[in-house]
């Protein structure tokens, strides 16, 4: 996938088949998105990073959720 491009909609489709499966999701998108569900949620942590700001440690803060988005 070119980290540049943006998502397709095939590939935000094959994303919707794996949530209504149940399956886990792991995968990186487009502009150094990251999308993680563990197993079906009620809920989608959501971080977006400020820009041209570092912000250390967060991104490992979100890792002990079961479904987040960082952006």
């Amino acid at each position: 996938m070119n980290n540049s491009a943006p998502t397709s909609r095939e590939d935000i489709d094959k994303i919707g088949d794996l949530i209504r499966q149940g399956v886990r999701i792991d995968r990186t998108l487009p502009n150094d998105v990251y999308l993680h569900i563990d197993r079906p949620q009620p809920f989608l942590c959501l971080y977006r990073a400020p820009p041209r700001q570092p912000d250390p440690g967060t991104e490992l803060l979100l890792g002990g959720l079961a479904s987040y988005l960082i952006v």
